[in-house]
């Protein structure tokens, strides 16, 4: 019974002793997540901008977009340049701007020809981003950036829906017609086809001769309008000529 208690009495104790040390365990996560919580997130009209106005906007202003890039405003950076976004929020190991100023994108480390960020600013910069690059301390985080796939990916070429529509192509276009209630169109004699084509040409050539007729408003020479007029009035006659054939085919 003695041995037994004693096993008793050293259980306890042991199960006291993990007790305090989970307790003590589970305070000094609390104690660091309130720390954490005390930690204020970066602002950006205070902290982050200031580092691009004095660093980057000899280039990338929004009177000047090098790349297509403008660092003026918080909507120009989250807008990117013509290389996509640069910034990914609470993505800083991805976005284009931390590689470009801590030069590991290419090596080639901006600003270009000047002194590079200071560790700190580079620091900044990718704490800012990895909180969501947030406008305030307070404002939810920014949202991803929109990019269109480039991925290719074979269509599923549906069932044959018409009997003379049999290649893949013609398959994906007699099944959207089908679709949008459109009957299965029928073949046209090579005469036929040759008119149309004619009249789909005339008719292109007529409208683009009418928007390129030279203007004699603002011409100082009266010899320069007296040329545009005679090229006014070949392109009438050439598009009235177009015109009659026109007419002629519609009635033959």
């Amino acid at each position: 019974m003695r041995r037994i208690a004693g096993i008793s009495v050293a259980s306890s104790l042991v199960s006291g002793a993990a007790l305090v040390l989970v307790f003590a365990g589970l305070g000094s996560v609390a104690g660091v997540t309130a720390a954490a919580q005390r930690t204020p997130r970066i602002d950006y009209d205070r902290q982050v901008k200031p580092v691009f106005e004095k660093n980057c906007l000899e280039c990338h202003s929004q009177d000047k977009r090098k790349g297509g890039l403008s660092l003026a405003t918080y909507d120009d950076i989250l807008d990117g340049g013509k290389d996509g976004p640069v910034v990914r929020p609470g993505h800083p190991a991805t976005s284009m701007l931390l590689a470009r100023v801590s030069g590991d994108r290419d090596g080639d480390r901006m600003p270009k020809e000047k002194d590079p960020l200071r560790a700190a600013d580079v620091a900044l910069l990718q704490r800012w981003i990895g909180e969501g690059a947030r406008l305030t301390p307070r404002s939810p985080a920014a949202p991803q950036p929109w990019e269109a796939p480039l991925t290719l990916a074979t269509p599923a070429i549906p069932a044959i829906k018409w009997p003379a529509w049999r290649r893949p192509l013609d398959r994906l276009v007699a099944t959207y017609l089908s679709n949008q209630g459109v009957a299965q169109p029928t073949l046209i004699g090579d005469a036929a086809f040759a008119r149309r084509a004619y009249l789909d040409i005339q008719t292109s050539v007529a409208v683009w001769s009418r928007r390129s007729w030279p203007t004699t408003r603002n011409t100082a020479s009266t010899g320069s309008r007296s040329g545009m007029t005679c090229c006014a009035m070949k392109t009438v006659r050439r598009t009235s000529r177009s015109r009659t054939d026109a007419r002629a085919l519609r009635a033959g």
